[in-house]
């Protein structure tokens, strides 16, 4: 009940910046969760399985696509399955 998806971070130092969308598994956005959000040294986001209009999205499979960066020039990219399931 009321569950969420909780995508925990851990950087060396401060000063990254995250940017994560939620895809369905067609490819289309649903949701942007974070856009240029500048992140602690340790932290999390999470996803309450609503799309951008805050509309209950169909139980299925979504993929996390989060690209984070710094000021150094480092990037690194995840993609993560995660799947939506709902009760009646």
């Amino acid at each position: 009940i009321d569950d969420f998806a909780t995508i925990d971070y851990i950087f060396p130092a401060p000063g990254y910046v995250a940017n994560i969308s939620i895809f369905d598994a067609a490819g289309r956005v649903v949701r942007y969760l974070q856009r240029n959000a500048l992140c602690g040294i340790k932290g999390n986001y999470r996803w309450d399985g609503l799309g951008e209009r805050n509309q209950k999205l169909p139980t299925g499979i979504y993929i996390v696509y989060t690209v984070v960066f710094n000021l150094d020039g480092k990037k690194k990219t995840f993609k993560n399955v995660i799947v939506l399931a709902r009760k009646n």
